[in-house]
């Protein structure tokens, strides 16, 4: 009897055992699954916006401070703190959260006398390189001209008219000048011709850019390439807004681009490469090949070329309008909404995909060029930032977390 009453509670405590072990793994189960709920709430609103702000005073997890404080003074007013910018540049971190494609960065400021005005975020790590997107521009707002909204873009015309930017922007170059759009004139036409190839040795080092204007298909162009065997050039063939072609080319030789469905129109070579690639050479079965460098001149020929207009003027801070030749300014810009106390909210959205980030981070730029020279002053207040992504897929959760369903 003594044995099977053993038996017996030897049984009964693997059973609560069991038991006390699958309620323990229900519970973790549980309490996992609420922690990512909980996780997911705060960070994935189902509407797919993440909302942060932070006074410049007060940084927080997804805003940080200005810097550097001699740039950005730190200055009180009643019982609240403000950076006011008198020098330039100023930086700023904002958070580069996972599952999120797009930051839209806002400022709320004064403006008290500078002319140009724009918000940037870096996109190379290893160069000192940020997209700069203007965000307010009293040069051009005051200016006098005739103003008006088209979409996302900024028209400006010494003489009003009533053309649309997609129009002014089909006109003839010269008359007018460009302002954060792709300076590419592609729609452009010249007149009918019969191609005149040519080929021409180059010695041109590091990045370029290079405009082929086809008259008569097939495209054909080949380029020639010198650099140490670990160097590495990248070329892609772009129209438009599309991709046609990429190639990568190491070391010594040449690189041919043929497209045999080319249609009439302007095309464009985006080559990058370190300094130590060098462009030797280029020949090209079409007459109309432009290069683009840093200038000046923006754009030059190679020997044998044909010259032509292959970029709108592009308009900078630098940029006389009155005495300039342009009849018509267009910017993909709107103007900071204004209150009655005078304080400005403007700002910029960025692709966080072509950002570099760094520790989760993502460094901003607030460039106000001669601000010091000007006698100009920015007090900003605060900093906002909106994340947007696409709608959430329930799997991208666990995914998040190395999790498998």
């Amino acid at each position: 009897m003594t044995a099977m009453k053993m038996k017996t509670m030897s049984t009964d405590a693997l059973a609560q055992l069991r038991f006390l072990r699958n309620f323990l793994r229900l519970f973790w189960a549980a309490a996992g699954f609420g922690l990512l709920a909980i996780v997911a709430a705060r960070n994935l609103p189902s509407d797919g916006i993440l909302s942060a702000s932070a006074r410049t005073a007060e940084p927080s997890g997804f805003v940080g401070g200005f810097t550097p404080l001699d740039r950005a003074v730190p200055t009180q007013e009643g019982a609240l703190w403000y950076s006011d910018i008198v020098a330039e540049p100023v930086y700023f971190h904002v958070a580069a959260p996972r599952l999120y494609d797009e930051a839209r960065v806002t400022l709320r400021y004064r403006n008290e006398g500078q002319p140009y005005l724009a918000l940037g975020a870096r996109t190379d790590l290893e160069a000192w390189t940020f997209d700069l997107k203007p965000i307010d521009l009293p040069m051009l707002d005051d200016s006098g001209w005739a103003s008006r909204q088209d979409g996302d873009l900024r028209i400006y015309e010494r003489k009003a008219t009533a053309r649309s930017a997609e129009e002014i922007l089909a006109s003839a170059a010269g008359r007018t000048a460009v302002l954060a759009i792709d300076p590419a004139r592609w729609g452009m036409r010249v007149g009918d011709g019969k191609e005149k190839p040519f080929e021409a040795a180059l010695s041109l080092p590091g990045s370029r850019t290079i405009y082929v204007y086809v008259q008569e298909g097939p495209l054909d162009v080949s380029l020639g390439f010198r650099g140490p065997a670990e160097a590495v050039a990248r070329i892609a063939l772009v129209k438009g807004e599309e991709r046609l072609l990429a190639r990568e080319r190491k070391a010594d030789g040449a690189v041919d681009l043929a497209l045999t469905g080319a249609a009439t129109g302007l095309y464009r070579i985006d080559i990058a490469a370190p300094e130590t690639m060098t462009l030797t050479g280029i020949r090209s079965a079409h007459g109309r090949v432009a290069l683009v460098g840093d200038g000046p001149p923006r754009v030059s020929f190679p020997p044998g070329a044909t010259a032509f207009d292959p970029e709108f003027p592009i308009f900078t801070w630098e940029t006389d309008l009155e005495a300039s030749p342009y009849d018509a300014v267009v910017a993909r810009y709107t103007p900071p909404d204004i209150d009655a106390d005078g304080w400005r909210t403007a700002s910029a959205a960025f692709d966080l995909r072509g950002l570099a980030a760094s520790q989760g981070r993502v460094q901003m730029i607030v460039s106000a060029p001669q601000i010091r020279d000007h006698g100009a002053r920015i007090r900003v207040d605060r900093v906002d930032v909106a994340y947007a992504r696409p709608p959430f897929e329930f799997r991208k959760l666990f995914d998040l977390f190395k999790l498998e369903l």
